[in-house]
C-alpha cells in the first residue's frame, strides 16, 4: 500500500508541451522512432496517474498503459489534432481504466470479512453488505463520467487535487465541484431505484 502511496505522489507532472506534443506526433508520424520513445515516455506517468487514481494495481496500471499507447500506435495518423495528444491519451486511459474495472469480476477474500464485527448480530452483517451491495449497483449504474469524478474525488485516499482532476478527467477545473454535487445526486436517486 505504502508503493502504491510513493507511486502516486512521484506522479505529479506531464512534461510534454503542447507544442512539442504536437512535433513529436509529426514526426512518429514520419517513422522516427525516438520521437515515438519521446512521446511515450513524456505522457506514460500521465496514464499511470490516471489509472492509480482509479485505484489500480500496478499489473492492472500496466495493462492500460500498453493498450493505451497501442491505440495510440494505430491513430497516430488519424489524430486531428496533434497538438491534443495528450487529452486524447487521457481519454483512452479512462475509457480503458472504467472497461477494466466493467470487466473485473468481483472476488470474495479475506479482507472483506475484516469489516464484519465477529460476535455482532448476523441480521445487522447481512443488512451491511446489502446496502453495500446496493451502493455498488446503483454506482454501476452511473455514466462513465460520473464513476470517473467519483472514483477520484470520493474513493481515493488522499483525494487527488483538483488540478489533477482536471488533467486526468480532462474537464475544467470550476465545474468539478457542481458536477460532482449532480453525480451525488444521481447516486441517491439510483439507490433509491435499486431500493424499491
Amino acid at each position: 500500500m505504502a508503493t502504491l502511496l510513493a507511486e502516486r505522489r512521484a506522479v505529479q507532472s506531464f512534461p510534454v508541451t503542447r507544442e512539442e506534443a504536437a512535433r513529436l506526433v509529426r514526426e512518429a508520424r514520419a517513422g522516427d522512432a525516438d520521437a515515438w520513445a519521446r512521446l511515450v515516455a513524456g505522457y506514460e506517468r500521465l496514464v499511470l496517474a490516471i489509472a492509480f487514481n482509479f485505484r489500480m494495481r500496478r499489473e492492472d496500471a500496466e495493462d492500460v498503459r500498453q493498450t493505451v499507447f497501442f491505440r495510440l500506435a494505430q491513430h497516430l495518423d488519424r489524430l486531428r489534432d496533434p497538438e491534443s495528444v495528450g487529452s486524447w491519451i487521457a481519454s483512452v486511459a479512462r475509457n480503458e481504466c472504467l472497461a477494466l474495472i466493467r470487466n473485473t469480476k468481483p472476488t470474495t477474500s479475506t479482507d472483506a470479512l475484516d469489516d464484519v464485527a465477529v460476535d455482532a448480530d448476523p441480521v445487522d452483517n447481512v443488512l451491511a453488505r446489502e446496502s453495500s451491495v446496493e451502493l455498488w449497483r446503483a454506482f454501476a449504474r452511473l455514466g462513465p463520467d460520473c464513476q470517473a469524478l467519483l472514483t477520484m474525488r470520493v474513493l481515493n485516499d488522499p483525494q487527488p487535487s483538483y488540478e489533477e482532476i482536471s488533467v486526468a478527467l480532462d474537464i475544467p477545473i470550476g465545474s468539478i465541484g457542481p458536477t460532482r454535487r449532480r453525480c451525488l445526486d444521481k447516486l441517491k436517486q439510483a439507490i433509491v431505484k435499486v431500493d424499491r
